[in-house]
């Protein structure tokens, strides 16, 4: 009896001991806490003043200070396709919070969900065709969110964002967009 309980704290002893040299293989060495990404993309807008939507470009870049907070700042150039002859571009930073990082097939952070929060300029844009044309610069601030996959080393695709908008000094009631955004960026 004496030598089974021997060998089981020996067995004990020795499965413990490859548990922790094993454990501290997995700990990086070093991590990197800083990113930056800066990336454009396709913009579809529900502008709040016409009944079509408005279609432009988006230029954006980040920085990530830690893997969950960083901040974030988006040109939208929604002026390009306007059947109501109307464009809003907007320009807006914020902080951005990453809600989760997903593995998949043994990659570390293949997919990030995002959300954030931002303040600006808006610029309402009547143009040429049916408007004298005119643009007015109003405060604005917006709230959205979305999600980016990297999918290589340096680069990263965000399939969808989705940002609402609110322009409270546009009119008494305010004026609300919503833009969706498609597009890729390179990271550093």
């Amino acid at each position: 009896m004496r030598k089974l309980r021997s060998q089981l704290l020996a067995l004990l002893g020795l499965g413990l001991s490859c548990w922790s040299v094993s454990a501290a293989q997995a700990i990086p060495a070093a991590s990197k806490t800083l990113t930056a990404q800066v990336g454009g993309g396709f913009s579809i807008a529900r502008s709040g003043f016409g009944y079509n939507y408005i279609k432009g470009f988006t230029a954006y870049g980040d920085v990530d200070y830690h893997q969950w907070i960083g901040v974030e700042a988006n040109l939208h150039l929604v002026n390009v396709w306007t059947p109501d002859d109307i464009g809003e571009t907007s320009i807006v930073v914020g902080p951005r919070v990453t809600f989760l990082h997903g593995d998949f097939n043994g990659r570390p952070r293949f997919v990030n969900v995002y959300a954030k929060f931002q303040g600006g300029l808006g610029f309402f844009q009547y143009q040429a065709e049916m408007y004298q044309p005119l643009t007015n610069r109003y405060r604005m601030l917006a709230y959205g969110g979305g999600i980016e996959f990297h999918v290589s080393r340096h680069l990263n695709v965000r399939p969808i964002e989705l940002e609402y908008q609110r322009w409270p000094s546009y009119s008494e009631r305010g004026l609300k967009p919503v833009v969706a955004t498609f597009g890729g960026a390179y990271q550093f």
